[in-house]
């Protein structure tokens, strides 16, 4: 017990703690030297062969837990383990799989603060599972998308959600592959409801802005639902999400290969975290009140989700239906229309084209995935991110539930939260077109702009702000709002087609930043208290349509 209690203390960081006061200084009870300790926690050498270490355990629900000698519940360290390059070229792909250079990413980083390089990193994950789901629906064999929503089979469901719990295992180390803070980088966390129909004026418009954006995935992990709702389980209750979430996936995966937007799983998926984020949500929001201009976009959303079950209803079915609220109409009539629907259903890119068995057997389960202010602070102090939203929900709560309430904005930085209230971000609102742009430089003044003004604010926290810098910041801000507005004037005389989207940005820069006296107790449990960052900026995004051209 002494030599443990030895051990014990000297790998502590900063506290101990113990039942006997004279535990506490197990140095003043042995003598033996350090190297001897190490046989404490060994084996007897004659009795190896009893010591596998692994752990199997049967309930009697027909359920079973796994575990190694290390308490890795999954093979993960093996199937998703890669070949340390060593040291590459400066030119080279870094070797933790971040799509960039070896130059323009962890060369100057720390050995022990880089991301993992010995496993596949979370964007290597992300187009493994492109690449798997577009297998497992047929794509590398010709399907279209109308075919597999023609033809999507709750096998099809079954394997795709396989395919994700594996490359996402509930012992993954989700902090040690996060992306790590760097000046190079304008990194946006978006806390709000990722969705492929809002895609294009939340995240995918807003990379002209920023230089990575980091959402939530929106597939659920099947190791963390119970069988009755688990999409491996239960299967035919997920195949509208999935045509949904398939959708979404195929439109981000070039941004995803680019490296311009991490998708990450649910970080209360893995380390126990689940009912530790529930309990402080909970403690947090109370009943608390949702603002009518956010439940307004959630009926217009709802509202798409009924049409759509609607057009989805069998024929006589939906013939029953038209009867009803129009007895006026013919059965010719009634005909016209029926087949006009059908049309319109089938031009849905989100629609099912299959009839569903009817009453519950065909009942569709619809998930929304985002993450919530303490997930969202976490990750944000992990990766040096800026959190943007649209939902006046998360707004008011990143303001009323951190040391935000507690202080104004520092007058020195009043002008620079004017002069970006005032600009008009513009959003092609095409995923494709955005993406083309953006790889081919455009907008890269604004991007440079917002790079600078986030890297000073972040570094001065707290601090006093000298009026020279605001200056310069403002001077910079304003070239390149001015480049900006001609790039776009240039994109709208040659796109006939284009359809502007104007967004607006209110900036908040409060003395004291967001901070939560409960991310940080989970940043010391389950993340790198060292070289957690202050969340000292935060915007708030509105967007609406605009004739730029105009």
């Amino acid at each position: 017990m002494v030599g443990i209690n030895r051990i014990l203390k000297a790998g502590a960081r900063r506290f101990v703690a113990a039942s006997d006061t004279a535990w506490l200084e197990p140095d003043k009870l042995s003598s033996e030297p350090w190297e001897c300790l190490g046989k404490i926690l060994q084996p007897p050498s004659d009795e190896l062969w009893h010591f596998g270490g692994e752990i199997y355990v049967g309930y009697k629900d027909g359920s079973s837990h796994y575990q190694d000698q290390f308490g890795r519940t999954s093979g993960s360290h093996e199937y998703l383990a890669k070949s340390h390059p060593g040291s590459p070229d400066r030119n080279a792909p870094c070797g933790c799989g971040s799509g960039q250079t070896f130059r323009n990413c962890c060369e100057k980083v720390p050995l022990d603060e880089r991301p993992s390089w010995d496993v596949y990193s979370i964007r290597e994950r992300n187009l493994m599972f492109c690449r798997a789901a577009q297998d497992i629906l047929g794509f590398d064999a010709g399907k279209s998308w109308e075919d597999v929503r023609r033809e999507l089979s709750d096998d099809q469901v079954k394997q795709i959600h396989e395919a994700y719990e594996s490359l996402w295992p509930g012992d993954t180390d989700l902090v040690a592959l996060l992306p790590r803070p760097t000046a190079r980088a304008f990194r946006g966390l978006y806390l709000g409801i990722v969705d492929p129909r809002t895609i294009a004026v939340n995240v995918t418009g807003w990379l002209s802005y920023f230089d990575q954006v980091v959402i939530p995935n929106p597939f659920i992990n099947a190791g963390n639902v119970k069988p009755d709702y688990s999409p491996t389980h239960k299967s035919s209750q997920y195949k509208a999400q999935t045509i949904k979430n398939v959708l979404l996936l195929t439109i981000l995966e070039p941004y995803i290969h680019a490296g311009l937007v991490h998708l990450l799983p649910d970080p209360a998926d893995f380390g126990g975290l689940m009912h530790i984020v529930m309990d402080m949500a909970q403690e947090r929001v109370g009943k608390g009140e949702i603002d009518e201009k956010d439940m307004e976009r959630f009926r217009l959303l709802q509202r798409d989700e009924l049409k759509r079950a609607t057009l989805g209803m069998p024929l006589d079915a939906l013939r029953g239906l038209i009867k009803r609220t129009s007895p006026e109409m013919s059965s010719e009539e009634i005909e016209q229309v029926t087949s006009y629907m059908k049309e319109q259903h089938k031009l849905d890119p989100l629609a099912l084209l299959q009839e569903l068995p009817r009453g519950e057997e065909g009942a569709q389960l619809q998930t929304i995935k985002g993450f919530n202010l303490e997930v969202s602070l976490f990750l944000a102090k992990l990766m040096g991110a800026v959190i943007y939203t649209d939902t006046r929900v998360h707004w008011q709560h990143l303001h009323a539930h951190t040391s935000a309430r507690q202080g104004r904005t520092p007058p020195a930085w009043i002008p620079l939260v004017e002069k970006v209230k005032s600009a008009r971000f513009m959003l092609g609102g095409n995923p494709v077109a955005d993406f083309e742009r953006r790889m081919t430089g455009s907008f890269e003044g604004m991007r440079t702009s917002w790079r600078k003004i986030a890297a000073f604010i972040g570094a001065n926290s707290g601090k006093p702000v000298p009026k020279k810098v605001i200056k310069g910041l403002l001077k910079e801000f304003g070239r390149a709002e001015s480049r900006m507005r001609r790039e776009w004037k240039a994109i709208a005389s040659t796109d006939s087609s284009f359809p502007p989207v104007q967004g607006r940005v209110e900036l908040s820069i409060p003395e004291h930043g967001f901070e939560r006296a409960t991310v940080q107790r989970l940043l010391l449990t389950h993340g790198r208290a060292k070289k957690a960052l202050p969340t000292s900026m935060a915007m708030f995004i509105d967007v609406e349509a605009a004739d730029y051209r105009a």
